[in-house]
C-alpha cells in the first residue's frame, strides 16, 4: 500500500489504524509504483523509457521532433499484407507505449491511440510509425509530470478537452482528447475514439 499526503502527519495516522488491525511493515518512501518511476527531487528519471526503448533492438538512435508524420493518415487496414509482416514486434512496442502513455507521458496519447487501430493487421508502414514515436521519446526523455502540493482551502479543476471531428478516414468516428488538472496538477488524460459517428 502507498499513502500519499502534503501533511506527513496524515499518512502517520492512516498507517497507525491500519497497524491496530493488520500487520504492516514500513519500506520507507516510494521509489518505484506499478513500473512507474517516483522521484521527489523534482528531476525526472527515464527507466520506464528505457525499457521501451531498449526492447526495440534498433541500431537507429536519430531523434524527432515530430510526433507523428504526414503520412499517418494513409495508414489502412490490410489484411493481406498483414500475412508476410508477422515476425515486427509492433504489438510488443505499442503495448509498451499504451502502458507509458497510462503512468506518464500524456503528449503521446493520441499517437499511441492511432497505432492501436492496427494491431491486428500492421505492415512495415505502421512500424515505421512506432519508430517515429519512439525516436520522439528518445527527442524527449526528459519530460515527466510534475505535481505541486498546493496548501489552501480552493480547489482548482481546469478540464481541456478537443474533438477532431470525423477525421478518420476508416469509419468517420470522433476522436477526443481531453485533459484535466487539479490545482494545476495533471490528474487525468486520455484519447479516446467515440462510438457513434458524427
Amino acid at each position: 500500500m502507498s499513502c500519499y499526503s502534503w501533511a506527513p502527519a496524515l499518512c502517520a495516522r492512516v498507517a497507525a489504524q491500519l497497524k491496530a488491525k493488520f500487520a504492516l511493515t514500513s519500506m520507507g518512501g516510494v521509489k518505484y509504483l506499478l513500473g512507474i518511476e517516483i522521484t521527489l527531487d523534482g528531476v525526472p528519471k527515464t527507466s520506464c523509457l528505457a525499457s521501451v526503448l531498449t526492447s526495440k533492438n534498433s541500431s537507429r538512435n536519430l531523434f524527432s521532433r515530430i510526433l507523428m508524420g504526414a503520412g499517418h493518415r494513409k495508414l489502412q487496414l490490410s489484411h493481406e499484407q498483414w500475412s508476410k509482416q508477422t515476425d515486427i514486434p509492433y504489438r510488443k512496442l505499442v503495448g509498451q507505449l499504451q502502458y507509458l502513455v497510462s503512468g506518464s507521458r500524456p503528449d503521446i496519447a493520441h499517437a499511441v491511440r492511432h497505432l492501436g487501430k492496427f494491431l491486428s493487421c500492421y505492415t512495415e508502414q505502421h512500424y515505421r510509425e512506432v519508430e517515429r514515436v519512439l525516436r520522439y521519446l528518445l527527442q524527449t526523455r526528459d519530460y515527466a509530470l510534475h505535481l505541486d502540493i498546493v496548501h489552501g482551502d480552493n480547489v482548482d479543476i481546469l478540464v481541456f478537452t478537443d474533438s477532431d471531428y470525423a477525421n478518420d478516414p476508416d469509419d468517420v468516428k470522433l476522436v477526443s482528447d481531453d485533459i484535466t488538472f487539479l490545482d494545476g496538477n495533471v490528474i487525468a488524460y486520455g484519447s479516446r475514439k467515440q462510438g457513434i459517428n458524427a
